[in-house]
């Protein structure tokens, strides 16, 4: 089974209690199932000998400025001009 490579808070399917997750556990069937984002799993070795498939990571920056909310629903402020208009 596949490791982790990052801390994950998931909610367990019976008891509804936040499970968290560390780097190298190997999570149980039904939790892994709930780990839904593919950078959070150690790479894995393709069984045809080829070159481990190497994925792009979102940082928290890139989802902010692409207006995604982040942990918590924060979002960025927006960058409007902070000088006054004068009339």
């Amino acid at each position: 089974m596949p490791r982790l490579i990052a801390a994950v808070y998931v909610q367990h399917p019976e008891t509804r209690e936040v499970v968290v997750l560390l780097p190298g556990e190997e999570p149980t069937e039904d939790l892994a199932r709930l780990v839904t984002n593919p950078c959070a799993w150690e790479p894995t070795e393709p069984e045809d000998g080829a070159e481990p498939e190497v994925r792009d990571q979102v940082t928290v920056d890139d989802a902010m400025e692409a207006g995604d909310q982040v942990a918590g629903g924060a979002r960025r402020p927006s960058r409007r001009s902070s000088r006054a208009s004068s009339a």
